[in-house]
Order: structure tokens, then sequence, then C-alpha cells
């Protein structure tokens, strides 16, 4: 009987638990229906209507989509309805729409232009003349690029350089040059291609041609800005001869050559390492054709260059320093007086860059440079010259060696200005 009992009152209690509960439920449902009702009323009160419909259960994909259903659900609201018809006029002037605009370029994206200060030079160099393999070479250089391209990564140059070097049966030369050049460049921030072009045929080489073949050649690989004639048995010994070039001037970069004691050859010296910009060079159409042999091409270079009036610039003679390195003694060519008298005269302006006939064997682009393989027309022989053709260079040459003893200018730590005067260079380190 006290069991019954017992299982009856428990049963009354759970039943009353259970009742309170389910009051509970009904007063919360209750004071949230009545907050919603105040809500809303102030809502209408301020001029906004509530949306009927939750936005998270509309299939909105883009702005204009939740700026449409707010306009469907604002029918009755003039105000609200105009705020958002303009708010979708002026998106859709944007980008139109589900247009995505395109992200401008920060200036964080532009590589800055680079300057002096992005330069690591050290000054008077150590030369390495030891031989070492091109694997090697290609080994400590590793940022230079296929076919000897090298920009640098953390600014934009000012000018893409071409490095020409006429080449024939130097490979012990060439190895240690690009050992030594590339360090060089690339200290120098320089943005270049080395263009080793090479003399096939079995003809006297051609220096000027081989020049005026790489310049061409440089032009349909790239797009340089300024040209660098460089002989492959030049090292620089100082990194702070800047290979550039200059609006209106040519730079004779070799001013002090180990070989003649680090001492300027002759006045009008153009030859062992030149920069030239491409306007420059397009004026006078580069170098003439005919300089079959030893010698003449940069006295003739020399000629353009006054007859163009485009100034020739040399750095100081303690930064334009150069180490030769040994070779077997070129053959001069046995028509060079010819040649020359004609290049004193102007002759051999026709010559050129634009007229070079070559007939191209190979194009290789090296781990270190571009290798260019060419060969060219042979020489134009001349013929016995008569007595009274004779007695007239010889008239021909004591004239000219006259007027140029008398006109003769000092030319030491200068460079022609164009006119008749000879001006001192500015001193830019």
């Amino acid at each position: 009987m006290e069991k019954t009992k017992l299982k009856l009152f428990f049963f009354k209690i759970c039943f009353f638990l259970f009742i309170g509960f389910i009051i509970l439920l009904n007063v919360e449902s209750y004071n949230s229906s009545s907050k919603k009702v105040i809500e809303r009323h102030e809502m209408k009160k301020r001029g906004v209507v509530p949306l009927t419909t939750p936005l998270h259960q509309l299939n909105l994909k883009t702005p204009e989509d939740v700026l449409e259903a707010l306009l469907h659900e604002e029918k009755n609201n003039n105000q609200i309805r105009t705020e958002i018809r303009q708010m979708l006029t002026r998106l859709k002037s944007v980008g139109g729409k589900n247009k995505r605009r395109k992200r401008k370029k920060r200036s964080a994206d532009i590589l800055r232009k680079c300057n002096r200060d992005d330069q690591r030079l050290l000054g008077p160099l150590i030369i390495d003349e030891s031989s070492i393999a091109l694997a090697n070479i290609s080994a400590k250089n590793p940022f230079v690029g296929k076919g000897g391209k090298f920009s640098p990564n953390f600014c934009t140059p000012e000018q893409e350089i071409a490095i020409i070097v006429p080449f024939r049966d130097r490979w012990p030369n060439l190895l240690v040059w690009l050992n030594n050049i590339h360090p060089v460049l690339q200290r120098q921030a320089r943005s270049y291609r080395i263009i080793v072009v090479e003399q096939l045929d079995p003809h006297p080489f051609n220096r000027a041609a081989l020049l005026n073949v790489g310049a061409r050649e440089a032009e349909i690989l790239g797009s340089p800005d300024c040209f660098v004639f460089h002989d492959v048995d030049l090292l620089p010994e100082d990194d702070r001869n800047i290979y550039e070039c200059v609006p209106g001037s040519a730079i004779a970069m070799s001013v002090a050559a180990s070989k003649w004691k680090y001492k300027l050859q002759y006045e009008q010296y153009s030859g062992g390492v030149m920069a030239v910009g491409k306007r420059e060079l397009d004026l006078f159409d580069g170098l003439a054709n005919s300089f079959y042999g030893w010698g003449g091409e940069d006295d003739d270079l020399y000629h353009r260059l006054k007859w163009s009036n485009t100034s020739i610039k040399r750095n100081p003679a303690h930064i334009a320093r150069y180490r030769m390195l040994g070779h077997e003694k070129a053959v001069e060519s046995p028509i060079l007086k010819n040649v020359m008298s004609l290049s004193e005269r102007n002759l051999l302006m026709k010559e050129g860059k634009s007229n070079i006939k070559y007939k191209m064997k190979n194009l290789a682009e090296d781990s270190l440079f571009t290798w260019i393989q060419v060969e060219l027309p042979p020489p134009k022989h001349k013929g016995k010259k008569s007595f009274f053709a004779k007695a007239k260079e010889k008239v021909d040459s004591f004239l000219g060696g006259a007027i140029q003893h008398i006109f003769k200018q000092k030319q030491e730590d200068k460079y022609y200005s164009g006119s008749t005067s000879w001006a001192k260079d500015v001193d830019r380190f």
C-alpha cells in the first residue's frame, strides 16, 4: 500500500514539472514574438518597412541581387526605393552587371629605376687570369640567363646593353674574359646580353664587319639601346668604369691598357672597348666593312664619329684601366694604307651596318653568351696601280700629313666636342 502511494506521489511531481516546463516555453515564445512586434512597430514609425523574408534565405549572389530584393520588399516606400535605384545606377556605371573590376597595378608591383646606390662596386679589381671551364663559370654566375642575359630583380635599368665581342680562335682568352666580365656587369646593376660573333671563313679577320653583324643580330634578338664593342683580350681592372651609353656621345672606355703602360695610345684612338648608343650608331651606320686584317677599323670609327658630330668621352685613366691578355700577334692588312686613305676622305661612309653581307652558319644561346657564327664575303682585291695613281696617292698623303700636323690639337684627358676645339671631359666619379 505504501509503495502504491509513493508511486502516485512521484507521478504527480513529474506531471507538475512537465506542466511548468510547457508554461515556461510559452512565456519565452510570447516574449520574443512581442519583441518582434514592438520592433516592427518602431520601424514603421521611422518609415522603414521590415523584410518579410530574411536575406540569408534568399538566393543572392551579387550586390545587385541584394539591392533588387530590397527594392522589391520596399515597393511601398518611395524614399528608400529612390535611394536603392541611385545605388544601382552607381554600381552599373562602375563595372556593369556581374563584371569584375581589374585591379590596378600598385607602386609595389612596378620595380623602381636603378640608380648609383644599387651598384655594389669594389673599385680596383684583382684580375683572375687562371683557366677555368665554362661549366664552372656558369656555376659562379647562377643569375645569368640563357644567352648570357642578365637583369637585376630589385630595380629596372634605364638601358638595355648589347656587348658585342668579335672572335676567332681565342678560346682561352674568351673563358678568362667571361669569368671576369660577368661579375663586373652584375655589380654595376646592368641589364645586358653578351654576343660573341665568330668568323668561320678562311679570309683575314674582319673585326669591323663582325661588330656590324653583332649589332644587327642584337636588334633582332632584343631591343638594345646601348652597344658596347669589346675586344676579347681586354679585362676591366676597375668596376667604377661603368658600362653605359651617353646620348650624343661615344665613350672610349679603354683609356689605359697594360700593354701600353696604362697610357692613351694616341689622340684619336677609338678601339678596344667603345660604348655607343643606338641613335648614334644608326647615325653613322656602324663601321666600314672593308677592313680585312689587323688595324684601321678603330681609326675609321673615329672618322665616322667626327663626321656625324658625335663627341668622344673618356673616363679618367685611373678608372678606365684594362689588362690585356697575351695572344699571337695579328698580321697587318696589306691594303691598310689604301683603305685608310678612303676612310680619311669619308669615302667609306656608304659601307656600314645597314649593308653588311654575311652568311649565318649558327646561332646558339649558351649559358653565358649568345654564340653567332658567320661567313663573310672575300675582300675586294686591288689591282696594280698606274704610275700616276701612285704619284697622286703620295701627294695626297704628303698634303694630308702636313695639314694634320698644322691643325693638330692635343687630346690627352680630353674628348672631341664635335667642333674645332677640344673640351675637357666632366669627371663623373
